[in-house]
């Protein structure tokens, strides 16, 4: 037995008669039996055949191969590695290997030892296939592919250029089974490698049950959106109700959702979102949403206040059920200097997100409308503002424009003195909710500092002397106009900086901790604003930089941060900066202690995080707020993770607690539940449970939540495990976790 193995770039000279585009590298050929025609440059190969060109690998059970055109045709389980549609293994990576067979003298080939074959992130098998090495297209049939997390089968696919594959009669899915628990079949897939997969007239099967229908699907590469997304629940509020959202793309830089809600007590919400990104005009965002509300129809009133006793009394404008939202936001960098961002809120009342989009209220429970063009100049930069109320039921300041410019703080000359300043110019309107009640003024303001910075042995010494100034057209009576402001300010900041390393061991939740170094930052600061020429009590105050008054005051700070090193891991281990004002001659009351402000951050490992700031109040004897945060990770496999916060502010004068819990109770099952406690109320402001099953490929999320009103929900959603990323917010999380630093 004769092994024969073919190696083309050993015949070029004899091939280059008939092969006019030759592959840029050599063909290798290899089977159980090999033929070569010399004259016609074509190659016969049969049992076990091995093909190897460049990054791909190729094995079925016969091939004819045609040097001139480069046409290979394969025949017979047809196995082909080192494809690429942008989603796969990475090169190199390890598959299975593939079998040769035994070596002989006549023509068998192989040595018995397995090898890895898989040189790039795609496989693709299939009965019969054309290849052309010159071009690298391909036709296959009864094809499947393999590009985890993609799997796609087709009853032929075609790649007529290495631009895109086109599948015909074809379904894909990221479900490995033989039997997928889910695909999503269509007549034609086009796949663009490292871009995207578009399909038409494509049906969602789970179980082999159609599901839903999409006319039309774009699924960029490596996108871990789900283009799918559905969740049924029913509560108190809503009734039984089933939510979905469906992904549109309309080429790489256009996409967004159709969203279709039915609520059987609300009635159906309709709405879309779409991203627009362009390449020299920015990025634009647009959201509506629209829905005629059931519940608020004349008749069912009572069961309206009753529901909702907060707005017994309102307006019926605003109890119309044609309630809506729409949404724009606009962002452009036009060059390295200039840049626009803007937002435009308009809703039908200002309940209708905290019904419908709870999240988004207590994210942003009340949007403004704003224009903002801004230029930087390096040290200084020019803005100009426009805010105008578009919601009446809002308590807003409109600026109508405002030009601010500001210059940062830069040395003169390159000396020690150190000069900034901040100058705005603008008209000023402040609206009343649901009311016609205006006040308004046109204003210039300009605040500058001039200070000094000397080193005294190890002493810095910052002394800073400025002032403000301000025009008012109009005062807070109608009969006060044309108002001059003016008020001078100084002060001296002094400063130090301590360090010392030392050896310290010790076992930190897993850490072994071998030396830390101790940095330690005192300061002194006195500040002293002078008597304003006129008393905010004749402005009205549209914002902060109204509220100017009489102010001297020490603040003493002393900074620490303790750094630690583990091995070659050095992070910052703890900051605690506690800070103490001591004011003067306050407003006739004499000179007292004020605030004292505490911040501790601890960091021990990456899993474990403290962080706490309070704010006690000496004159008025009481905290004026107080935040602790405690995140904890199990270190070893992360097998449950706890949050716990603590919020208190003297405006409401009662502490918040808050806790997210999360822990796996078998490799298939896990539990997480999220609750926000009203200590003052004794009872629970929200709540929300929730069991995640693993159903191979996705994720069933069963969760229940009760709200402060007592309305209970219960849902259940499916989310596909590789495309995590939803657009519903069902789930409130803590938001707590160890600094990015660590």
């Amino acid at each position: 037995m004769k092994q024969i193995v073919l190696v083309f770039f050993l015949l070029l000279f004899p091939l280059a008669v008939f092969c006019a585009n030759p592959p840029e590298s050599p063909v290798t050929i290899d089977g159980d039996t090999v033929e070569y025609q010399q004259g016609t440059g074509k190659v016969f190969a049969k049992g076990n055949v091995k093909i190897h060109f460049q990054d791909i690998w190729i094995t079925c059970d016969e091939a004819d191969y045609d040097a001139a055109s480069g046409l290979a045709k394969l025949n017979g389980h047809v196995y082909m590695t080192g494809i690429s549609m942008g989603q796969g293994l990475k090169p190199g990576a390890k598959e299975k290997p593939v079998k040769t067979g035994k070596s002989g003298k006549s023509g068998k080939s192989g040595s018995g030892k397995t090898r890895e074959l898989i040189k790039g992130p795609g496989i693709a098998y299939g009965d019969h296939a054309t290849y052309d090495f010159n071009k690298k297209c391909m036709v296959m049939e009864k094809t499947r592919i393999e590009m985890k997390p993609l799997y796609v089968e087709a009853v032929t696919v075609v790649r007529p250029d290495d631009t895109k594959y086109i599948f015909n009669d074809a379904w894909f899915t990221t479900c490995n089974l033989e039997k997928p628990h889910y695909r999503f079949a269509a007549k034609h897939v086009t796949v663009y490698p490292k871009k995207q997969i578009v399909a038409n007239n494509v049906v969602l099967y789970v179980l082999d049950i159609p599901i839903f229908y999409f006319p039309y699907m774009v699924m960029p590469a490596n996108d871990k959106a789900s283009p799918f997304e559905a969740s049924y629940g029913t509560g108190s509020e809503w009734g039984t109700h089933l939510l979905t959202r469906w992904r549109y793309h309309f080429g790489d830089y256009d996409r967004g959702r159709w969203i279709l809600d039915n609520y059987n007590r609300r009635g159906r919400g309709l709405g879309m979102t779409n991203k627009l990104e362009t390449k020299d005009f920015g990025e634009l965002y647009s959201s509506y949403y629209h829905l005629q509300d059931d519940l608020y129809n004349l008749k069912d009133r009572p069961d309206l206040f009753k529901q909702y006793p907060e707005r017994v009394g309102m307006n019926d404008k605003y109890l119309e059920g044609n309630r809506y939202k729409g949404e724009v936001a606009y962002n452009w960098q036009a060059n390295q200097n200039l840049s626009f961002v803007g937002e435009l809120n308009k809703y039908s009342d200002e309940f209708f997100t905290k019904d419908f989009f709870r999240q988004e209220y207590d994210a942003v429970p009340h949007p403004m409308s704003y224009g903002l063009a801004a230029y930087s100049f390096g040290r200084s930069s020019l803005s100009l503002l426009a805010q105008d109320r578009v919601n009446d039921f809002y308590s807003e300041t409109e600026y109508l424009p405002q030009l601010s410019y500001d210059v940062y703080r830069q040395s003169i000359a390159s000396t020690n003195l150190y000069f900034q300043s901040k100058t705005t110019l603008g008209s000023l309107d402040y609206k009343t909710a649901y009311t016609g009640i205006k006040y308004s003024t046109d204003r210039a303001y300009s605040r500058n500092i001039l200070s000094y910075v000397q080193n005294v042995g190890f002493v810095k010494i910052v002394p800073y002397v400025g002032g403000s100034a301000s025009y008012y057209s109009r005062g807070l009576n109608a009969y006060d106009t044309d108002l001059y402001r003016g008020a001078f300010e100084d002060g001296v900041a002094v400063s130090t900086k301590f360090y010392k390393p030392f050896n310290f061991r010790m076992n930190m939740v897993g850490e072994e901790i071998e030396q830390m170094r101790h940095v330690f930052t005192p300061e002194i600061d006195y500040s002293f604003v002078h008597t304003p020429t006129i008393d905010q009590g004749r402005l009205f105050q549209f914002d902060s930089l109204d509220a100017l008054a009489r102010d001297e005051r020490f603040t003493f700070t002393l900074a620490n941060k303790l750094q630690a090193k583990a091995g070659a891991h050095t992070w910052d281990l703890l900051y605690f900066t506690p800070s103490v004002v001591y004011r003067l001659n306050h407003s006739g009351t004499g000179n007292y202690l004020d605030l004292l402000d505490n911040r501790l951050e601890i960091y021990p490992h990456a899993n474990v995080s403290l962080r706490s700031d309070t704010e006690y109040s000496f004159h008025e004897q009481r905290f004026k707020s107080a935040n602790v945060d405690i995140y904890y990770a199990e270190p070893k496999s992360a097998k449950y993770t706890i949050a716990m916060g603590e919020r208190y502010s003297y405006k409401d004068n009662y502490p918040q607690d808050t806790i997210d819990f999360t822990y796996r109770l078998t490799p298939k099952f896990s539990f997480h539940a999220y609750a926000v406690y009203e200590c003052h109320l004794r009872n629970f402001q929200d709540q929300q449970y929730t069991l995640r099953t693993d159903l191979h490929c996705w994720w069933l999320d069963t969760g229940f939540e009760v709200d402060s009103r007592r309305n209970k929900v219960f849902r259940v959603t499916f989310t596909l495990k590789d495309f995590p990323d939803l657009h519903f917010g069902f789930n409130q999380k803590y938001n707590n976790t160890p600094k990015n630093e660590y």
